[in-house]
């Protein structure tokens, strides 16, 4: 996994669309101050956070529309008048993972002092644990001598390889301070000192290098993306010219993308990695969502033989989307001779961007013949603008339907209602249909009161 591409319609920091073409490796991004260096690294995490609550959407006030793009296809999408993401669940909580320069020397410290140690130390028991799983089931087996003792020696490296490499590379780099790093106890021992120092008692431009080789080997190879703000600072100008070097050697499956100010960094074999605020600007920018083209569709729905996993999938794979997409979906299931049923439309009206799409949705599901629900509707009435429209389908598309509102519908209405006149409307609506309250409706009406 890898970005792939960046594309911005209108990022006002420079006045400009962003048209950026990633590398697999590695990416520099270079320019003065204030152009948006910075930003653009902001945007990119935010877009992963695991959680779409804990997003930050001021940072997006600087953009009217992005799209992220990943290699295989998969890609998120922001527009800054609905402030919504769309896009696969399944990007987000991605390994993506930004180190900023400017996190102060108290952060850095933090971190070196309580959350990289334990999690230096789980990834090396569970090492340890491997090869000795491993070790047993050759020890067991009928190798002769020679074979068992070049099989382990194979083992070892397997396993512990990075771990070597990263030791080597700290002690190349701390080797005129006469520091060496002690792997099994996370300490460094320096020539002539009886007492071990902690990372945490490094010095600033040690305490950088540490933490990012140490990042690139936690990740135990796996696909990743690392977003580097200015990891020049604190660093010894040797050090930049191989501190990438490194980083790439203990995790090849790393894509860095760094925004500096340091030639340093690139001029030791990256220099064709290196692209300007001015190369990735201009003036208008094609953004096209490749996720509602069958292909992209399609590799998320492969392997899928039934409806149930359909279902499944849509509902934990998918973020939100546009009423194409959703046609596309409809489409896709068509073909592999599933039938959508009452789950599939109300899980597309769930996710689809808007309420016009929802509505037409709605049409579609009614005129296949396939009954909604009162979580349809209720979905529906979560996308409406106001009470008022969220009102009238209570009143009269539900009954036409043979459908009864329930305690969510009424919470639906309440969270919309703005004034102490539409909160009472809400509740005499309720009381019209008898529908009990619960302990959050309570609350939510306490509160609106």
């Amino acid at each position: 996994m890898f970005i792939q591409n960046i594309k911005i319609k209108h990022f006002s920091i420079s006045d400009s669309d962003i048209e950026w073409q990633l590398f697999q490796d590695v990416n520099f991004l270079v320019g003065d101050n204030g152009y948006g260096k910075t930003t653009l690294l902001n945007i990119v995490e935010e877009l992963f956070k695991e959680n779409e609550e804990d997003i930050d959407f001021d940072k997006f006030n600087f953009i009217n529309e992005l799209l992220v793009q990943l290699d295989d296809g998969r890609y998120i999408f922001f527009d800054s008048e609905g402030r919504k993401l769309i896009g696969f669940k399944s990007l987000q909580g991605a390994n993506i993972k930004k180190i900023d320069s400017f996190f102060g020397e108290k952060g850095l410290t933090d971190k070196l002092d309580k959350e990289l140690p334990r999690d230096y130390f789980k990834f090396k028991n569970s090492q340890a644990s491997e090869a000795n799983e491993v070790l047993a089931t050759i020890l067991s087996s009928n190798l002769e001598h020679q074979h068992t003792t070049t099989t382990i020696r194979e083992l070892r490296e397997r396993i512990f390889g990075k771990f070597n490499l990263f030791k080597k590379f700290i002690d190349q780099l701390f080797s005129e301070t006469g520091k060496s790093f002690s792997p099994d106890e996370f300490v460094f021992i320096k020539e002539g000192k009886t007492e071990p120092i902690l990372p945490k008692n490094l010095s600033s431009g040690e305490k950088q290098a540490f933490f990012l080789l140490l990042t690139c080997l936690l990740q135990h190879n796996k696909p990743s993306v690392l977003l580097l703000d200015e990891p020049e600072i604190s660093l010894h100008v040797e050090w930049q010219a191989t501190i990438v070097k490194m980083m790439r050697e203990l995790n090849p499956n790393c894509q860095i993308i760094a925004v500096t100010h340091s030639p340093n960094l690139y001029m030791q074999g990256w220099q064709n990695r290196k692209q300007g605020m001015y190369d990735i600007s201009v003036d208008e920018v094609n953004i096209e969502l490749n996720n509602d083209t069958n292909e992209a569709l399609l590799t998320l729905f492969q392997n899928v033989t039934t409806k149930y996993e359909f279902n499944r999938l849509l509902n934990e794979s998918i973020v939100n989307m546009s009423l194409h997409g959703a046609n596309k979906i409809l489409e896709i299931i068509k073909k592999k001779n599933l039938e959508a049923d009452t789950y599939t439309y109300t899980t597309l009206i769930i996710k689809v961007s808007t309420l016009e799409g929802a509505r037409q949705l709605l049409t579609t599901m009614k005129s296949n013949e396939i009954k909604p629900t009162i979580v349809t509707y209720n979905a529906i009435i979560k996308k409406v603008d106001n009470i008022i429209e969220g009102m009238q389908i209570v009143k009269n598309e539900l009954p036409t339907e043979d459908i009864r509102p329930d305690i969510i519908t009424f919470s639906t209405l309440l969270g919309k209602a703005r004034t102490t006149k539409e909160v009472e409307e809400v509740e005499e609506l309720r009381k019209y249909f008898s529908v009990a309250t619960n302990p959050l409706y309570e609350n939510k009406l306490k509160f609106k009161r």
